[in-house]
């Protein structure tokens, strides 16, 4: 089928440009020489289709590593709906992605209800207390293999490390 991810291909690679509305549909328009492939796939981290399309276009998807990106809330809700039941993931880093509390909420049921991930890094995300209380309900209803979790600098206070241990 067209349009569909090949094994071991990068998922994105930035690009300057602008999103327009032709005909009622949106188009990324890339600046310079380059011109986008009609019909590729492309990313855009704040547009909602762009996690929808990676999660349900990428079944055989065993890394997801995004760092440094603030997705907001819309995105980090479509991403993590397809991760709580992506059969095949096996490492997610989320590094430097503004989570914060709200988004601890959400990790949580992707934690409790992904069978598949091993490794799960949310460093520098913002989780804050709140939000580790989150990833701590998370690890008690998972059900997965989840072998290790690395929350590196998130300013979880003491007694919160106690409950995700």
């Amino acid at each position: 089928e067209s349009h569909q991810f090949a094994l071991a291909q990068p998922v994105a690679a930035l690009v300057e440009a602008t999103l327009e509305e032709v005909d009622g549909r949106p188009r990324l328009v890339v600046d310079g020489d380059r011109v986008a492939a009609e019909g590729a796939p492309y990313l855009h981290v704040h547009a909602l289709w762009t996690w929808e399309h990676m999660v349900q276009r990428a079944p055989k998807l065993q890394v997801l590593h995004i760092e440094d990106v603030d997705l907001g809330s819309g995105p980090l809700e479509w991403l993590c709906k397809g991760l709580r039941s992506h059969s095949e993931v096996q490492v997610l880093k989320l590094i430097g992605v503004h989570l914060g509390p709200a988004g601890g909420r959400m990790m949580r049921n992707v934690i409790a209800q992904n069978r598949s991930l091993a490794d799960i890094a949310l460093d520098r995300c913002a989780l804050l207390d709140a939000g580790a209380d989150e990833i701590a309900a998370g690890l008690r209803e998972n059900c997965g293999r989840l072998e290790t979790l690395s929350l590196q600098c998130n300013r979880i206070g003491p007694k919160r490390i106690g409950k995700l241990a």
